[in-house]
């Protein structure tokens, strides 16, 4: 086979809290080994990175996404919107397009208005 794979290893991991920014640690010794011809690899969203809401000081829902409202995408901090994965969670393309286009506009109103509000609330 192209490549010469034969096997690939792996440490195991638990979860440690849902809300850490690292949610998995590895166990100590727990390699395991496995003959193969072939790895697929898919990988999961653990949800949106936590650097910028921490130093922005976005609030964040106990998802870790960050929390914006449903019509005009604004978070609590102003001129600050979320669209998309991290808004939502994991979800299909389509809903990401969506959630674009639809924070397109929001953004456009925000920054159309004299005075930078978001027209809600």
């Amino acid at each position: 086979m192209a490549g010469g794979l034969s096997q690939v290893s792996r440490p195991c991991h638990r979860l440690v809290t849902p809300l850490d920014n690292a949610p998995f640690c590895e166990i100590p010794s727990s390699e395991e080994v496995w003959e193969c011809d072939l790895v697929l690899l898919s990988l999961g969203f653990l949800g949106p990175e936590r650097e910028i809401a921490d130093q922005l000081k976005i609030s964040c829902d106990e998802r870790s996404n960050f929390q914006a409202t449903q019509q005009a995408f604004a978070t609590d901090i102003p001129g600050v919107f979320a669209a998309g994965d991290c808004r939502r969670g994991q979800s299909l393309v389509v809903w990401a397009i969506s959630e674009g286009r639809g924070a397109a506009s929001a953004i456009d109103q925000f920054l159309s208005r004299p005075n930078g509000s978001t027209g809600e609330g």
